[in-house]
């Protein structure tokens, strides 16, 4: 059965989300990876980048949802952006530690407003590229879930989910967003499901998980087209 449980935070992070999609503040992007529909260096509204860019709310729920029932002490998301997902990832548990890495300063500095106005107090935004800081807070902390949304290239996402996955030890999920955005991002996620050391490989079209679960008594690898983000139809996710 799916969960459909309204949490008190949604409502509260949909406040912020709504506000951001009508925010004219002008900025200068000065640092986005392939993946999104604005070039660098582009002079472009808050509001036109949380709507081409931002998770939506849909996708933040089954964040917060996964969050929510897998508990994990630590969580690793690349690509802040304005916020939207890591705010979802944090209001799960507020025992739970989200690490977060954004590489624009301006798009930060408003990701840590809409932190402070939800008084999520347990997200650490790191300022900087994934490649200068990725190896170091894998280093300094046991991260159990992690969310890629920066950098959508073959190249960058078979780098990062490996870099992780030789960090990692004992139950883990990391979720890779948009992986059919490009012909590398689909050539990336069929190429990591093929990696031994993932007994649970999920494809929701817009996002693809992949984990380990010393529960599993063998390897679960499923395809959920649409519908609603039916990953919580598996059992596993309520």
């Amino acid at each position: 059965m799916d969960d459909t449980r309204h949490y008190y935070k949604f409502s509260h992070i949909q406040t912020i989300l709504n506000q951001l999609y009508e925010g004219r503040t002008v900025i200068q992007k000065t640092d986005l990876g392939a993946g999104s529909q604005i070039n660098k260096n582009e002079e472009v509204s808050i509001g036109q980048i949380a709507r081409t860019s931002a998770s939506s709310s849909q996708k933040g729920k089954m964040l917060f949802r996964i969050a929510h029932w897998f508990k994990p002490k630590e969580i690793l998301e690349l690509g802040t952006n304005l916020g939207i997902s890591a705010a979802y990832l944090a209001a799960a548990n507020s025992k739970t530690s989200v690490v977060t890495i954004e590489g624009d300063p301006q798009i930060a500095t408003y990701a840590r407003r809409n932190f402070n106005q939800l008084k999520l107090n347990n997200i650490k935004l790191i300022e900087g590229s994934f490649d200068s800081y990725l190896e170091e807070v894998l280093n300094n902390n046991s991260f159990q879930l992690f969310f890629i949304d920066g950098n959508h290239t073959y190249e960058a996402t078979i780098k990062y989910v490996n870099l992780i996955t030789s960090y990692v030890s004992g139950d883990f999920l990391i979720i890779v967003d948009d992986i059919y955005w490009s012909a590398g991002m689909k050539m990336a996620w069929m190429e990591l499901q093929t990696d031994p050391a993932y007994n649970l490989i999920i494809d929701l079209f817009s996002v693809g998980i992949l984990g380990h679960m010393s529960e599993l008594r063998e390897r679960v690898n499923k395809t959920l087209i649409k519908s609603r983000y039916k990953i919580l139809k598996l059992g596993l996710f309520r």
